[in-house]
């Protein structure tokens, strides 16, 4: 008997507004391979979900500090924190 692992990761993502009111959310799977990966991947289909709802001027959030500093700074600086 071989046991099957799962190679699709969930996330979830919401939207509000200024005021925190709920605008909208959504969950999604992504094939697994890195955390990184979906975290990136959460944070560029919630950008676009955004832009196609015709929201131009977003904010942001994540705990994933390693996303945020792929994310902003220059490619040449940013290290991958395991080497």
């Amino acid at each position: 008997m071989v046991a099957l692992r799962s190679t699709r990761i969930g996330f979830c993502k919401i939207a509000r507004d200024s005021l925190g009111n709920w605008i909208f959310g959504y969950s999604d799977s992504c094939d697994f391979t890195t955390v990184m990966k979906t975290e990136l991947q959460g944070i560029y289909n919630s950008l676009i979900l955004a832009w196609n709802n015709d929201f131009r001027k977003v904010i942001c959030e994540t705990d994933s500090l390693a996303s945020i500093s792929l994310l902003t700074e220059p490619t040449s600086t940013w290290r991958h924190p395991h080497g």
